[in-house]
C-alpha cells in the first residue's frame, strides 16, 4: 500500500495508482474543500482510498492554520487551537487496508513531518521508499524532518533528491536493480 499523505488533489495519488497497479493508495487530505476537489478527482479509481484526515501523532484531531494567502498549498495543521480535522498516526492509517503493507509513504505536509513521524520511526524505518517534501526551510529551529531522519539513520537506506523533494530509499532495491537510476 501507499499512503499519500498531503494529497492535495489527487495528481500523486494518481500517479502512484498507475504506476503500482496493484497498490492501494490511501490519500490523506485535512483540508475540507480540497478534499472535495481530491475525491472529484480519484472517484472513478477504485483502489484510491481518500480520507478527510491529517497525519500527526495521535487520533484527536487538529486545527488547520493558513498563513494568510489562503491557497490550499499553503494550509497547514497544528495540535494547537480548537481541533476540528480528524487525525491518525501512520500506523492507523496502514491498518485501515486490511494486509496493509506499506510500500511507499510520500508526505507532503506543510511542517508537521515532525509531528506526524515521531510516532512512527520503527514503520518508517521497514518502509522501503520514504518520498518528503521538507519544510525545515518554513519553521527555522522546528527540526521538522528530525523524526524522519532518525528512522532512516544506520537504516540501509539511500537518499536522493530530485527538485525539492528527498526520496529514502532501500539500498538494496537500488543495488539489486529492481529501483533503476
Amino acid at each position: 500500500m501507499i499512503v499519500d499523505a498531503g494529497a492535495n488533489v489527487g495528481c500523486s495519488s494518481l500517479f502512484f495508482a498507475d504506476a503500482y497497479p496493484s497498490a492501494e493508495v490511501v490519500a490523506l487530505e485535512p483540508d475540507p474543500a480540497t478534499f472535495e476537489v481530491l475525491c472529484a478527482n480519484v472517484s472513478d479509481q477504485p483502489r484510491i482510498h481518500p480520507e478527510n484526515i491529517a497525519l500527526w501523532s495521535d487520533d484527536g484531531g487538529v486545527a488547520m492554520m493558513n498563513d494568510g494567502d489562503h491557497q490550499s498549498w499553503s494550509n497547514r495543521v497544528t495540535g494547537d487551537g480548537e481541533r476540528r480535522i480528524p487525525s491518525r498516526t501512520l500506523e492507523q492509517v496502514v491498518a485501515g487496508i486490511p494486509n496493509g503493507r506499506l510500500l511507499i509513504a510520500k508526505l507532503d505536509i506543510e511542517g508537521a513531518e515532525r509531528e506526524a513521524c515521531k510516532v512512527s520511526i520503527d514503520l518508517l524505518r521497514k518502509t522501503p521508499c520514504i518520498a518528503v517534501e521538507p519544510h525545515d526551510w518554513l519553521f527555522p529551529g522546528g527540526g521538522c524532518m528530525s523524526a524522519v531522519l532518525t528512522a532512516v539513520a544506520d537504516g540501509g537506506f539511500d537518499v536522493l533528491v530530485s527538485g525539492e523533494n528527498i526520496f529514502f530509499v532501500f539500498s538494496n532495491l537500488i543495488s539489486s536493480g529492481v529501483l533503476p537510476l
